[in-house]
């Protein structure tokens, strides 16, 4: 094979952005890399939940994405977390230089409350090779499992099947010659992308032309995750499935190389390198981080501020001690409290948190917690709390 013949785009992923700390050195990370990426992407949960957005509604993290070099974004299943007039207006400013992917939401969208939708995000985007041979269509396709939406919604929108809207999506770009190659940003369960990645191998002679192998760049999962996807008929085709793990803590160092042929063929995927680089042995972007500190002064202004207060809210009946000792051996006030909060929040009857995800240890005489001490309360990234 002649290296003439071939091409390379570079694509760095990151995923499940919840914290701005780590923006910064993912800055430093892509001014350093000797080959510019093609695409800086973010497969979904950006806008929430953090503590930062749950005040400015997501302003801080759209500011510092564009300040970062992110080039395009797809959606989470928390991005729902939030008014749709407010998302609304986060991302158009982020559209301002960032392409949002939205391929399986574009339908039965209500006039009145989503129909900027179709104007803010796009159905996919063409990215291309250093030397413009290669021309690979990024796609943003939303989980439709059921029981990630409250109403298998996103917010009433309907969610198209990822499998059905991948097929569709890639015989038009594919039959009009719009690229070579299709690569999906998905924000599903491993399972789905498995499912997903079968659906792209067994229907790789009708679909790829002829393209035996495919990358899907995923989300939804916390944890890095590099998995390949064979075919059972023994060649060699694959499909790999990779996750960056949340919050920036490593992004994935993407190369894909294509064999280009004649121009009536569209170039093949012949070979994926894939690094995960952890960030944080980068240096912060000053640039950024300045933008970061100033966002986050409004957190930190609430270090001291009480969060909660058991004699003016009535959280707990009379006499009752505020205290999380002994939390992951038994039933505790500061447990009562948080497994309230969560069950006025999500609606629902009951709430169970493992004890263990409580640090414990604490008594509030004077019955108040200020919100330093509730994060030393709640030291886990766990998701339901």
């Amino acid at each position: 094979m002649a290296s003439s013949s071939l091409a390379r785009v570079r694509i760095v992923a990151i995923n499940d952005v919840y914290d701005l700390a780590n923006l910064p050195r993912l800055q430093t990370f892509l001014s350093r890399l000797d080959t510019k990426p093609s695409a800086v992407v973010l497969a979904g949960d950006f806008l929430s939940p953090s503590t930062l957005s749950s005040i400015d509604g997501g302003r801080g993290m759209v500011a510092t994405l564009r300040a970062t070099g992110l080039t395009h974004v797809s959606f989470g299943n928390h991005e729902q977390d939030i008014r749709l007039d407010a998302l609304h207006q986060r991302l158009l400013d982020l559209s301002k230089s960032v392409v949002v992917l939205n391929t399986n939401m574009r339908r039965e969208l209500q006039p009145a409350r989503a129909e900027w939708m179709k104007e803010v995000t796009q159905p996919y985007s063409i990215i291309t090779s250093p030397c413009n041979r290669v021309q690979v269509a990024l796609l943003g396709l939303l989980s439709d499992e059921p029981g990630i939406f409250r109403d298998n919604t996103f917010k009433g929108i309907p969610i198209d099947n990822v499998v059905d809207t991948y097929m569709n999506t890639v015989r038009e770009i594919l039959g009009s010659q719009i690229a070579d190659f299709c690569l999906p940003l998905t924000h599903e369960s491993m399972q789905r992308d498995k499912e997903l990645a079968h659906a792209m191998l067994d229907h790789s002679t009708t679909l790829l032309h002829p393209q035996t192998k495919g990358v899907i760049i995923g989300g939804h999962e916390h944890e890095p995750y590099d998995e390949l996807v064979t075919t059972d008929d023994g060649n060699d085709g694959f499909v790999r499935i990779l996750k960056s793990g949340m919050d920036a803590n490593a992004a994935s160092l993407i190369d894909l190389t294509f064999e280009c042929q004649e121009a009536s063929q569209p170039a093949q995927l012949v070979e994926v390198d894939y690094d995960l680089v952890p960030l944080a042995t980068f240096d912060p972007s000053v640039v950024v981080q300045k933008i970061v500190d100033t966002h986050e002064s409004v957190v930190k202004a609430l270090e001291n501020e009480t969060i909660i207060d058991t004699e003016s809210t009535a959280m707990l009946p009379p006499g009752a001690f505020l205290s999380s000792k002994r939390t992951r051996f038994e039933q505790t006030t500061v447990g009562s409290i948080f497994c309230q909060m969560i069950k006025e929040e999500r609606e629902v009857d009951a709430a169970i948190i493992n004890g263990a995800s409580i640090k414990g240890g604490m008594d509030y005489p004077d019955g108040k917690m200020s919100y330093a001490q509730l994060k030393k309360e709640l030291p886990f990234p766990t998701k339901l709390v």
